[in-house]
């Protein structure tokens, strides 16, 4: 089963998710979605002169871990959605790299284009093949809100 289901950001921008979950109108609005590297990228170590160095293979492990935050008023459609699935996200934020490379780090998301400053940085918005990490839910009475997450990590 595979749904569309766009979510409006605040800022303009839209967070599309492909797969066996959904952001119904209400659940998303002010959303954060975060980018970091996965930990198994970082081979960081000292050595016996107490100089941090890294050990990373270039190339190697170089995913990320993309975290959506937000609390609304409705719940995501989460009902059947387990860890280990996987979704497709085109991110609502912007993956910046330098103008000197030719071809961008991730596919674009749908709709999208390359956008290139002139100042030597190219940005895009990229579409990611994850898998589901964690997605805890919690909803608070009185105020009646929903707070979720989404942890993702590329495949």
């Amino acid at each position: 089963m595979t749904n569309r289901v766009p979510a409006v950001q605040s800022s303009g921008s839209v967070c599309v998710i492909y797969g066996p979950m959904g952001l119904p109108f209400f659940s998303s609005r002010d959303m954060e979605c975060t980018f970091e590297p996965i930990k198994e990228h970082e081979q960081l170590e000292r050595n016996i002169n107490s100089t941090l160095i890294d050990l990373s293979i270039p190339g190697l492990f170089e995913k990320y871990m993309v975290t959506l935050q937000c609390t609304d008023g409705q719940a995501p459609m989460i009902g059947g959605v387990w860890q280990g699935m996987e979704v497709t996200i085109d991110c609502p934020n912007q993956l910046a790299y330098p103008s000197s490379v030719s071809v961008p780090p991730r596919p674009l998301a749908l709709g999208t284009s390359v956008e290139d400053d002139g100042n030597g940085t190219k940005r895009i918005y990229p579409r990611l093949v994850c898998l589901i990490r964690k997605m805890p839910q919690s909803f608070r009475e009185y105020p009646s809100k929903y707070s979720w997450t989404l942890g993702l990590e590329e495949k």
